[in-house]
């Protein structure tokens, strides 16, 4: 994958995190406000916040099946795990405080991930 799809991924995938985030945090009760916010919530809970770990972690080795299947099982232990420090922080479990700490997972692996491959990617790394 050529750098500026990477780079366009990775923008897009930040554009749909903000959008949730606005979508989650609007106090409006419709049909279709409801609909686009399950929909993205199912997106996030089993795709993208896995996707954007397997981007930060791994290289350009994985095949696309790979990614997938890697993607799915991360984001149900992304949701899982922030699940958890939900309860122990002692907020409530409720669709709004999940996604909002998933998204803002996803959002910091994004940011890793930039900064990865376009801000430190000069730089040499040696072992003292």
């Amino acid at each position: 994958m050529t750098s500026k799809n990477e780079f366009l991924q990775l923008i897009i995938m930040g554009i749909l995190t903000a959008v949730l985030l606005f979508l989650i945090n609007l106090q409006v009760e419709n049909i279709i406000h409801n609909f686009l916010r399950s929909s993205l919530s199912l997106i996030f809970i089993f795709f993208l916040s896995g996707y954007s770990l397997i981007i930060l972690i791994s290289g350009e080795n994985l095949e696309p099946v790979e990614v997938l299947v890697f993607s799915i099982g991360l984001s149900v232990c992304i949701t899982i795990i922030d699940s958890m420090i939900i309860h122990f922080i002692g907020l409530g479990i409720n669709l709004v405080n999940i996604m909002n700490l998933v998204a803002s997972t996803t959002l910091i692996f994004l940011i890793l991930t930039l900064l990865k491959n376009y801000l430190f990617r000069g730089m040499k790394h040696e072992i003292v």
